[in-house]
């Protein structure tokens, strides 16, 4: 079991606070959507080895790594209701489930306040923050955020860290003599995704499921044809916006069947390739996601040296 070690404890004197207020409505123009109480937010940087931040509002978060190596993840806290009502609140403990690509290598890690535990070498892992003998002050200001931990990884390929359950799978646990609980929603982090991408302003908005099944596709067909292949797509707490081939010989189309569920025709065109192995995505985009399907074109004999494979669009990420 790797242990945290206390870093910088705080001691809050906030009264305790009665039961949290129930959840706002955000209307957008394509869905409604909820406003969570509060948020668990993922900030990717160049690793500093230590938790001193100049960060302190959610506006300044960034979400996103363009490259595979070593980096370093912070997780803050943004107590969203009670910055909107401007009430005192204070903090007490801190659960959730973490995840992330198994292939990444966990470097090193630490609680900011208060003290806690996590064994982050295999996912996904449970985590953990208690405030004893006090809890600290929240920040009430508008968008301002609170550090929990950081954590460093060395990454190896394309992937995100972040929650096993963005929505309803993180539970904080507010004011010291009168607790209650908060459900945070999670928001993670990226890093070296080509096609994939997450962008949750300050953790408003849904939290959406995009997943195709299969989950890619390999197609093939003679100089100058065309094939066609199938999937499956689901969507889950919010619409379907577009959904593009991310190359000119991919085309798509989409049949809904049912709710949040979609039958996905694609069709490759050879006409303007030679002889050879593309590889590219079908994007699909939902308001502020977009989750993509490799798709794998094998133009002329399929053969032992020319077997279709995503390994090679990874390789470019390495």
């Amino acid at each position: 079991m790797y242990r945290f070690t206390v870093r910088r404890p705080m001691w809050g004197l906030a009264p305790a606070l009665g039961a949290a207020a129930f959840l706002a409505l955000l209307p957008l123009p394509s869905a409604a959507n909820i406003l969570p109480e509060s948020a668990l937010l993922i900030h990717v940087q160049p690793v500093t080895g230590t938790c001193a931040t100049s960060i302190t509002s959610c506006d300044e978060i960034v979400d996103t790594a363009p490259t595979l190596g070593a980096w370093e993840f912070l997780m803050f806290f943004m107590p969203i209701h009670w910055q909107q009502a401007g009430e005192p609140v204070d903090i007490s403990a801190l659960d959730c489930e973490l995840v992330w690509p198994e292939a990444w290598e966990f470097v090193e890690g630490e609680v900011c306040t208060g003290s806690g535990y996590a064994d982050l070498y295999t996912p996904p892992q449970d985590f953990h923050v208690g405030w004893q003998w006090g809890c600290p002050d929240l920040p009430i200001g508008h968008h301002e955020v609170f550090l929990v931990a950081r954590f460093v990884f060395n990454v190896t390929e394309p992937g995100s860290f972040g929650f096993t359950n963005p929505l309803w799978g993180n539970t904080v646990t507010l004011g010291c003599y009168n607790p209650f609980v908060s459900y945070a929603k999670g928001c993670g982090a990226e890093v070296a995704l080509p096609c994939d991408y997450t962008h949750i302003p300050c953790g408003y908005g849904p939290t959406c499921y995009i997943g195709f099944t299969p989950d890619q596709l390999a197609l093939s067909a003679p100089p100058g044809g065309t094939a066609t292949g199938e999937t499956e797509l689901w969507t889950d707490l919010c619409y379907l916006g577009s959904l593009t081939g991310m190359a000119d010989w991919l085309t798509v189309s989409a049949t809904q069947i049912g709710f949040n569920h979609y039958q996905v025709l694609v069709t490759a065109d050879a006409s303007d390739l030679a002889v050879g192995t593309y590889e590219s995505w079908i994007r699909a985009e939902a308001e502020t996601i977009g989750r993509c399907l490799p798709v794998t074109f094998t133009v002329g004999e399929v053969t032992p040296t020319n077997l279709p494979s995503w390994g090679a669009i990874k390789a470019l990420y390495r």
